[in-house]
This record gives C-alpha cells, sequence and structure tokens, in this order.
C-alpha cells in the first residue's frame, strides 16, 4: 500500500522539480 503512495509522491516531485 505504501508503495503506492510513494510512487504517487515521487512523480509528482519530480513533475514539481521539473516544472
Amino acid at each position: 500500500m505504501n508503495r503506492t503512495v510513494e510512487a504517487c509522491s515521487g512523480t509528482l516531485l519530480k513533475i514539481l522539480s521539473q516544472a
């Protein structure tokens, strides 16, 4: 369960970092 949350957070962080 935590794996999905971590994956989502990681993707969001990557997008925000690129923005």
